[in-house]
């Protein structure tokens, strides 16, 4: 997935993994590694290669620490929403045949 600046420049790009729950994102040269800090993914971390390490929460509210870079910070709660939704989308494709059993019994 691209990410374009305000004039359609491409400036990073977003690599999701399905399988080991995770994300790459490059954003203005530098790599980083995006993870969830706890199986609910309400923790998740997102560190650079520049030694960068923003974590996100959400209790209650949402809270950002260790950053004041904006494009990094929507990057990262891009990816939470992505993993989020796709996580609930297999959690529905895992119970479904439980549900058409129930119908056909």
């Amino acid at each position: 997935m691209k990410i374009l600046d305000e004039n359609q420049h491409q400036i990073g790009e977003i690599k999701f993994n399905i399988w080991r729950n995770g994300a790459i994102l490059r954003l203005n040269h530098i790599t980083y590694h995006w993870k969830p800090d706890n199986w609910l993914n309400t923790n998740f971390s997102l560190k650079g290669d520049d030694k960068s390490n923003i974590q996100y929460s959400w209790n209650n509210r949402f809270a950002v620490s260790n950053s004041d870079n904006f494009e990094l910070i929507l990057a990262g709660l891009y990816i939470s929403k992505f993993k989020i939704t796709n996580q609930a989308l297999v959690i529905l494709i895992m119970m479904l045949p439980l549900f058409l059993k129930n119908l056909f019994i």
